[in-house]
């Protein structure tokens, strides 16, 4: 779901367009799915610095936080970080300025 997610916001605000934008949601996205939080985080703040008003750091690293729940469904640290993220990439996504 939440690569389906990614992909439309990318399409519609065209960040995949910058190389070096597009080559650290790459790296993000596979640090995520080796499971190697810690890189993925370190470059989704990357993301979330260079564009703070845009959700695709944000995303990524609810992303990050669902990934790792799912090796530890009971830790409530885990849980809590998934739905902050996950909160600040929909508030992000709601704010965003719409294609027309």
């Amino acid at each position: 779901m939440l690569p389906a997610i990614l992909a439309v916001l990318l399409a519609e605000n065209f960040l995949y367009k910058d190389p070096a934008t597009d080559e650290l949601i790459r790296a993000a996205m596979h640090a995520n799915y080796e499971l190697n939080f810690d890189e993925s985080r370190e470059l989704t703040r990357r993301l979330q610095t260079m564009y703070p008003d845009h959700p695709v750091g944000y995303l990524l690293e609810a992303e990050s936080y669902w990934w790792e729940a799912q090796a530890d469904p009971e830790n409530k640290a885990i849980e809590n970080a998934y739905y902050a993220a996950q909160k600040s990439a929909a508030e992000k996504g709601l704010d965003a300025p719409q294609a027309e």
